[in-house]
């Protein structure tokens, strides 16, 4: 009720990084990790870090372990990016847009 009158008390920011902090434990399991590269206008940026910047299966990581985490705490979240970290280093920014 509170996000349809945009009287939230956390700004999406603060929910986002709690939601990352929920998952995790998940991604450090399979050797990764995740940070937040920014918010703006709702779209959520994320950086994947060791072997899920790498892993081919890194989008699938994100929309699994991440993106429902994300979305449990922030549901006005419009979009959820990942600039893949690995990737970057070797040929420019990498984006993959998760729906």
């Amino acid at each position: 009720m509170l996000l349809l009158h945009n009287l939230h008390p956390d700004d999406i920011e603060t929910r986002v990084l709690r939601g990352i902090e929920k998952a995790r434990p998940y991604l450090k399991s399979h050797g990764g990790d995740v940070d937040l590269a920014g918010v703006r206008d709702g779209i959520v940026h994320l950086r994947l870090h060791g072997t899920c910047g790498s892993c081919p299966g890194s989008s699938i990581t994100l929309k699994n372990a991440v993106e429902d985490a994300l979305f449990e705490v922030a549901p006005d979240i419009v979009e959820i990016v990942s600039e893949n970290a690995a990737a970057s280093e070797q040929s420019g920014p990498q984006l993959v847009t998760i729906k």
